[in-house]
């Protein structure tokens, strides 16, 4: 039996909009496999938490549509399932600014590998017409 989120990530595909489809071209041109790995770390006990994929998936939403702050973002999230669905999020589940925090501290502490993935991402970009993939915006 398919489980509420699922069914919402069912239906999100379905009236996918065009935001939501640059926004999953754009996480898709992105090389972040080292990034993530690294942003992983070592495995804690205790609760599971978010996937590192979809806070990355998130922050970098954020960033594209000029959400000014973390606080915002999560406003945002809360209001779009859709947005959520396409950043690999739970719409009954959005992080908190909290673990927003923590996972900036992580970025921070990893910039060459957030630098490389956003230079490899423009590089594989600037191959199609970004103009498009921002007209949008």
């Amino acid at each position: 039996m398919a489980s509420y989120y699922d069914k919402l990530r069912c239906a999100a595909n379905q009236s996918r909009t065009p935001l939501i489809a640059k926004l999953e071209g754009i996480f898709g041109a992105i090389d972040n496999g080292e990034l993530l790995k690294a942003l992983k770390g070592k495995v804690h006990r205790g609760c599971q938490g978010y996937s590192v994929t979809a806070l990355w998936h998130s922050y970098l939403a954020g960033y594209v549509l000029g959400i000014p702050t973390v606080a915002s973002l999560i406003r945002r999230l809360q209001s779009d399932a859709a947005l959520c669905v396409a950043c690999g999020l739970n719409p009954a589940a959005i992080p908190s600014e909290a673990t927003y925090s923590r996972f900036v501290a992580k970025l921070t502490n990893r910039r060459g590998l957030v630098r490389r993935a956003i230079q490899n991402a423009v590089r594989k970009l600037e191959q199609y017409n970004v103009d498009q993939v921002f007209a949008l915006y």
